[in-house]
């Protein structure tokens, strides 16, 4: 854990470096010297990042969260002094200005454009002030996700399913028993089981449980994660919700949507809405057969009640079997 941020500021040296040489370099800007050579530069800092950030969203940890408060804070504002280097844009921008004048490979048309679109959307084109402005939303965006992360892993950490009757393990495989049991070993209550809300202990018991009433719990504790007390997400939502927006509209556009869709094949909002709309009818008409198919099993069993989202997991895998 105590490499990490070694490691990150051994490769923001080493990409300062690199962008010197681009900067520094009295040749004209060709696609060579300025283009390839940016794009091949910060191999360390990719190098680190991919890993780090691989374990932070897979198997976080307090150590890991320590230096993830100065890791992504350090990232974001080394990103920032790259996008915003109006020497290093002013190359970038020739390069692309004369792209028609060059024969120029697809790959490198595209490598070339997406770079200066890159920059543009990364506040290039903004005056001092408001880069310095862009700058601070950045910085705060960083910290409110850092924040969220940590909230989110918290919760998912405090929550606890606790069984004392036997009888409510029917239908669980034995593997996901002996794991409960052990979990709750490990948090002082032994000869109890405890489930948690890690996908290795959530799913199995919302697919294979008998007991509604300990699916309804699982459900619900996973759909309400951080949503209250001291690890309560929602303010820090409206936060970058609010954060989003000022960035938007300093880089030109209506709303974050807008600034999201801009640099994707949907281009638009409306344009990825309007898909989604497309799938929506299709996907409705299969969620009511596949619940049909399950109320049927509900019926043949004797059940009385309305198939829920926490049986889901459950019946499917019954119309599975069957």
């Amino acid at each position: 854990t105590e490499h990490y941020l070694p490691a990150l500021v051994a490769g923001i040296e080493e990409q300062n470096r690199e962008i010197e040489a681009i900067v520094n370099n009295p040749e004209e800007p060709t696609f060579e010297n300025t283009i390839l050579a940016l794009d091949n530069s910060g191999q360390t800092i990719n190098k680190v990042a991919y890993v780090f950030f691989a374990l932070t969203e897979s198997m976080s940890s307090p150590e890991l969260q320590k230096v993830d408060e100065e890791f992504t804070p350090l990232l974001t504002k080394h990103s920032d002094e790259i996008s915003m280097n109006d020497k290093l844009f002013e190359r970038i921008k020739k390069v692309y200005d004369g792209r028609a004048n060059h024969n120029y490979t697809t790959a490198q048309l595209r490598l070339i454009e997406d770079k200066y679109k890159s920059f543009t959307r990364n506040g290039a084109l903004l005056d001092a002030e408001k880069k310095e402005e862009l700058k601070n939303l950045n910085t705060e965006l960083a910290n409110l996700y850092l924040q969220f992360n940590k909230n989110l892993l918290s919760a998912t950490n405090a929550f606890e399913l606790v069984v004392e009757d036997p009888i409510k393990l029917l239908g669980l495989p034995a593997s996901s028993i002996a794991v409960a049991a052990e979990e709750a070993k490990i948090r002082g209550k032994e000869g109890k089981w405890v489930f948690t809300l890690h996908a290795p202990s959530r799913l199995p018991l919302l697919q294979y449980a008998q007991n509604r009433e300990l699916r309804q719990q699982m459900y619900e504790g996973y759909i309400n994660l951080a949503t209250e007390g001291e690890n309560d997400n929602r303010p820090i939502i409206n936060r970058i919700m609010q954060v989003r927006t000022k960035k938007a509209a300093l880089l030109g556009f209506d709303n974050y949507a807008a600034y999201m869709t801009d640099k994707v094949m949907a281009k638009t909002p409306q344009a990825a809405k309007d898909l989604l709309m497309k799938i929506w009818g299709p996907a409705i008409k299969q969620v009511k057969k596949e619940v049909s198919e399950m109320q049927a099993i509900v019926k043949e069993e004797g059940g009385k009640f309305k198939i829920e989202p926490w049986d889901y997991y459950y019946y499917a895998e019954k119309v599975r079997q069957k």
